[in-house]
């Protein structure tokens, strides 16, 4: 996906691109780190919250190291991994149709993307979550609770507040909506083509279709990523405020949106190629051990007559023993052990952060150092 259709569809991403000129890795993590001074230190520093910030563990680790790989995902790593997607598409064999059939084809797709559909919906989500992460904040005890909002200076709520965390919640949003668009669009292409043609034997171990596993992995760290944010907030909620985070009604539409986001996004690359990779797994198995049947049947006879087979035929054997090995392993996405085992480890990635926390919480209160119990 070239770079100017991406920017085409997003007004915020040109801006940061063209005019801000995020356009590294580090650009990323400083852009990110100036919002993070903002918001741990000059709106703490101006409430008088100061002393609460460092109370609050899971909102520094949420700064300090989500939010900037949030950025690097949404300035950085989307838009080279959309022109792997499509280079991939193009070139690949495993497609037997026209270079130009499948050009046009995926045109539907840029036309799409540079539009501003996307953008529209991203930033209509991200008003409604930033609605409800309002609403959880004015209906609780703000000056108490959260160390960020003070009554008392609601103008730092929201002038800085407000519009930095909307900013990073466009950005999770709007990766995910166009990465799931382009996940959509690799499932229809696949599904429109007649006959794929994957290649067992294939070098890549995937059946020529290493591009598509390549886009796979990079969504599953966005996803691990969202899972431990999700994890860090609920940590926050549950061990910082006393709150139970699934009666908060952002947490929880961003925990229904986590359950039902990590399958799709995890499955439907790989779902589109289940069927063609599995029957081409069986047929190459098949076809493998036919001619080894045939060769041993052939060396068999020449034993049997007292004849000394020629060590051509014996090399031929070895060699159709490591190919059937080479396809027995073939992955059939999704359903193979690798791909379930990282799924799994992703999926309960939420998890992590309340889990390591209540360890660490449990181990200080064995030792009686109550005091550094951060509540």
């Amino acid at each position: 996906m070239s770079k100017k259709y991406i920017l085409r569809g997003d007004p915020i991403l040109s801006l940061a691109i063209n005019k801000l000129r995020i356009t590294t890795v580090w650009r990323s993590i400083l852009f990110t780190l100036i919002t993070v001074i903002i918001s741990l230190l000059l709106i703490p520093l101006a409430t008088g919250t100061f002393g609460l910030i460092l109370k609050d563990m899971p909102s520094i680790i949420l700064a300090l190291f989500i939010l900037p790989a949030i950025a690097i995902f949404y300035f950085n790593i989307q838009i080279s991994m959309y022109e792997e997607l499509e280079k991939g598409i193009c070139a690949t064999s495993v497609l037997p149709i026209g270079d130009e059939v499948k050009k046009q084809a995926w045109n539907k797709t840029r036309t799409f993307i540079s539009s501003n559909i996307l953008f529209i919906l991203a930033l209509s989500t991200t008003i409604v979550g930033l609605i409800a992460h309002i609403v959880d904040v004015r209906k609780s005890n703000p000056f108490e609770l959260y160390w960020y909002y003070n009554p008392q200076h609601p103008y730092y709520f929201w002038g800085l507040r407000v519009p930095i965390t909307g900013m990073f919640m466009y950005m999770g949003i709007m990766f995910a909506f166009r990465s799931l668009y382009l996940l959509f669009s690799v499932y229809r292409l696949f599904k429109v083509v007649p006959s794929v043609n994957i290649q067992v034997l294939h070098p890549d171990r995937c059946g020529g279709l290493a591009f598509l596993g390549n886009f796979s992995l990079k969504i599953t760290y966005f996803i691990g990523l969202i899972g431990i944010l999700i994890g860090t907030l609920f940590t926050a909620s549950e061990y910082i405020y006393n709150l139970n985070p699934l009666v908060v009604p952002s947490y929880l539409l961003l925990f229904i949106a986590y359950l039902i986001g990590a399958n799709a996004f995890f499955f439907l690359p790989l779902w589109s190629v289940h069927d063609r990779m599995k029957q081409s797994k069986m047929e190459t198995l098949r076809n493998i051990s036919i001619a080894a049947d045939h060769l041993f049947d052939k060396l068999q006879e020449q034993i049997t007559d007292k004849e000394i087979g020629s060590t051509e035929d014996f090399h031929k054997l070895y060699d159709l023993q490591k190919m059937y090995d080479i396809a027995l392993s073939f992955p059939a996405w999704p359903f193979d052990i690798e791909t379930l085992k990282r799924f799994g480890a992703v999926f309960v990635s939420p998890f992590f952060t309340p889990i390591l926390y209540a360890i660490v919480e449990w181990f200080v209160k064995q030792f009686g150092h109550q005091n550094l119990i951060l509540k």
